[in-house]
């Protein structure tokens, strides 16, 4: 598993200290959050936020199932239980706490190429041959 606070992997084998010294260093005053990821897609993750509330999330394998903590009481201390039980496979963590589902937006590469670009080469296309054929024509 990776440990990453606030986007700096932390360890890639994290311990139960790792994860207590980390949740124990997030700050209230700019948001700090801390991930614990299996994968790209498979991770819990928590944020301190300015006034001391936590917000917690995880996701299982891709944006359909991705959850918050509907808890409005978590600690600092049910992170540090509930991101330990995460990394050692024990499922207290899902079953302790109220989790509802996000509804999260399915991410789409855009086209390589717009409509608007085939417009304008059409148009650029259509402007050449008419110039072309004037040319010829009066030339």
């Amino acid at each position: 598993m990776e440990l990453t606070v606030n986007g700096k992997i932390v360890s890639e084998s994290p311990s139960q200290e790792d994860l207590s010294r980390c949740i124990g260093e997030l700050s209230e005053a700019s948001d700090s959050f801390i991930i614990l990821a299996r994968d790209d897609k498979t991770y819990i993750q928590a944020a301190i936020l300015q006034g001391g509330g936590v917000q917690l999330e995880y996701q299982d394998g891709s944006l359909q199932q991705h959850y918050e903590c509907s808890d409005s009481h978590l600690t600092r201390g049910n992170l540090q239980d509930i991101f330990f039980w995460y990394l050692t496979g024990d499922e207290r963590w899902q079953n302790r706490f109220p989790w509802r589902a996000l509804a999260l937006p399915e991410y789409r590469p855009r086209n390589r190429t717009e409509p608007w670009v085939w417009r304008v080469v059409i148009t650029a296309g259509a402007a050449i041959l008419v110039a072309i054929a004037l040319a010829n024509l009066y030339g």
